[in-house]
């Protein structure tokens, strides 16, 4: 065993962490990079969770921050939002780094308008840029943590240094789909890919499944975990994913890969040659050291069902494949749908699992996760007729929390029927309900314009597709929609976990991204302050229910709140009752995102009847929309005693 620390946990430096209990899967993860330093007396992490039944709570929080060396602020909207932090923690932190040279980090965890707020200005906020942990992969989660660590071990002058990555080391890993934290589960073939990459003999390892089974998930996490070991063993590593190229029976081709590879690995003249020998030579540059090389959804340059199921239609990537099957230090992971022929006669060093769903157990776990209440029983029946499949329970968990109240025993709305599993199965099933449940609405239309691309959507090929003339059973309910409308919709769509964010390590550079945001929001408050100098008060109103809904679909709720609330007394005031029918909706749609149903209802209830008294039809849908909402999350007893 390791030395452990004699020092007693009381005279160890403490790192405070200041944290929303909403951020709490967050800050478990912090303080489990920070455990690992823990053992060695370098520091102790602590958080409120510490505090016993019956404890003087704030004297606990006072005493710990009196007893910090480093406070970890994680940033979110609703740590910003939080009185006792903003208000208690954050001005003696402060105080404290002012007269005690008290260091203080910000991690920003989520999108939020952070850098509005002006005290965080002076603070450095990790990770790099400020991009939140949120948009990132599970290997740059993984690795922001782990620089962060290091930060503090630096600041605290500790003598003992884990391994750094030698300079030599080369990794280009930020292409694999981001995951949610409602990972659980597959502990055992995490081991299995721990003791390939640690057998000489293993050279590929092929992870196959249906879509949504979780292969990339359970990769990414799996790169997460040796991020934080530290790549015991790592030369190299390279990440590829292949899931923008579609998965038609048209010809796909592995020449990006290949160029970019070849790149990366040295070669002097990418282009040269044939795909074939490209193949072989990218095999040959890669078994030089010990590389990682994972090559994610390789399905779409494969043959379909059929005489030649599984072969690979590219030569270029046949021939790595077999020649790392043949001899490779390091390892090759790929996952795809079908099993690759080309590699039937390397079962010993290019084995191909088949990825089992998960357990029962583990089901019923990601449900609970999810926002699903019920009896354990009820949770593992659920996992049951799901099949463990992981997308199916995700779906199901979210649709049961947004418009079920997130009872279990309210999964019967969902029709399984006869699930096909090969033609999406339960997932299916499960998105069906959803589209009863969001009726013929803008909502449903998005989702079948995105089912027309087999590639991540370009916003410009949606707009173009949404320009009038409409498409005869597509469009309609999409081409007289506001910008406004039209980002509701989408926003209501990603919290369903319908729709993915804009990845911007796949689209667009996050750095492009945020600046982009940053200007549009910049934009907004010159229209606002333009309209407030024209003393035209008529016009004001709606640059500020804008900006409010900008901010709100950017998590500033602060800003969102004073937004409404001027516009509403602005409303009110001048007796513009369409603007503060507006506002009132807008209102409903910030408390729902917050949770506060109840709030939400209020304020529909006040936009309903501005509706029916103004004949103010434009909004009839929104307000209809709102109230299916939440007849949705009210208990049988609630929904009941509405319809009578």
């Amino acid at each position: 065993m390791p030395p452990q620390s004699t020092a007693p946990a009381g005279d160890r430096p403490t790192v405070f962490l200041s944290y929303s209990h909403k951020d709490e899967t967050w800050k478990d993860r912090v303080a489990t990079h920070l455990k690992v330093l823990e053992p060695q007396g370098v520091l102790e992490p602590w958080d409120d969770r510490q505090i016993l039944g019956g404890d003087d709570w704030l004297a606990k929080i006072q005493q710990a921050m009196d007893r910090a060396s480093v406070a970890v602020l994680l940033v979110s909207a609703d740590s910003l939002g939080s009185s006792f932090i903003l208000e208690t923690e954050v001005p003696y932190l402060l105080q404290r780094q002012k007269t005690d040279g008290l260091r203080i980090i910000a991690l920003i965890v989520r999108p939020c308008a952070w850098k509005g707020v002006p005290w965080l200005a002076s603070i450095g906020c990790r990770p790099k840029d400020g991009q939140p942990l949120s948009g990132g992969t599970e290997y740059q989660v993984e690795e922001a943590l782990t620089a962060l660590v290091l930060e503090i071990q630096d600041h605290l002058g500790t003598a003992s240094k884990p391994r750094r990555l030698s300079r030599a080391s080369r990794f280009d890993l930020t292409r694999l789909p981001a995951i949610g934290l409602e990972f659980v589960g597959r502990e055992t073939e995490m081991d299995r890919l721990d003791a390939a990459w640690d057998d000489p003999s293993t050279h590929v390892v092929t992870l196959v499944a249906f879509g949504g089974v979780g292969k990339s998930a359970l990769v990414s996490r799996w790169l997460g975990r040796r991020a934080a070991a530290g790549w015991p063993g790592v030369r190299s590593a390279l990440d590829w994913s292949f899931f923008s190229q579609g998965t038609g029976e048209r010809v796909a081709s592995a020449d990006p890969f290949l160029d970019h590879a070849l790149r990366f690995f040295g070669d002097p003249d990418p282009t040269a040659g044939s795909s074939r020998d490209r193949g072989v030579r990218l095999a040959d540059l890669v078994r030089r050291e010990k590389t990682l090389l994972v090559l994610d959804g390789i399905e779409p340059l494969q043959y379909p069902p059929g005489p030649l199921a599984g072969r690979l239609k590219d030569p270029g990537l046949s021939a790595l494949l077999n020649g790392l099957a043949v001899g490779n230090p390091g390892l090759c992971l790929v996952t795809t749908r079908e099993h690759i022929s080309d590699l039937n006669n390397f079962a010993q060093t290019a084995p191909q699992w088949d990825l089992e769903h998960l357990t029962l157990e583990a089901g019923a776990t990601l449900l609970r996760r999810l926002g699903v209440k019920g009896k354990d029983s009820e949770l593992l029946t659920a996992s049951k007729e799901m099949d463990g499949h992981a997308l199916a329970l995700t779906l199901l968990g979210n649709f049961l929390r947004r418009a079920c109240g997130g009872d279990v025993r309210r999964r019967k709305e969902v029709d399984l029927g006869d699930a096909d599993e090969r033609q999406g199965g339960r997932a299916f099933q499960v998105i069906r309900a959803y589209a009863r449940w969001l009726e013929e609405g803008p909502e449903l239309a998005i989702l079948r314009l995105l089912g027309l691309f087999d590639r991540p959507a370009d916003a410009k090929a949606l707009e173009a597709l949404r320009a009038k003339p409409s498409i005869p059973g597509l469009t309609e309910t999409l081409v007289d929609i506001s910008a406004e409308e039209s980002s509701w919709a989408i926003s209501s769509l990603q919290e369903h976990g319908l729709l993915l964010s804009a990845d911007p390590h796949h689209a667009t550079p996050g750095e492009e991204a945020e600046a982009e945001l940053a200007r549009s929001a910049e934009r907004l408050d010159y229209a606002v302050e333009g309209l407030r100098q024209a003393a035209q008060e008529l016009y004001v109103p709606r640059g500020l229910l804008a900006r409010a809904a900008f901010r709100r679909l950017r998590g500033d709720r602060a800003g969102a709140k004073a937004d409404l609330a001027e516009s509403l007394e602005i409303a009110e005031r001048g007796s513009m009752r369409l603007h503060a029918c507006d506002a009132h909706l807008e209102w409903a749609r910030l408390c729902l995102q917050q949770g506060d149903t109840g709030a939400a209802r209020v304020h529909a209830g006040v936009a309903r009847k501005i509706v029916d008294e103004t004949k103010y039809g434009r909004r009839e849908r929104e307000v209809r929309w709102l109230e299916r909402a939440f007849m949705h999350r009210a208990s049988p007893r609630e929904q009941g005693e509405a319809r009578t």
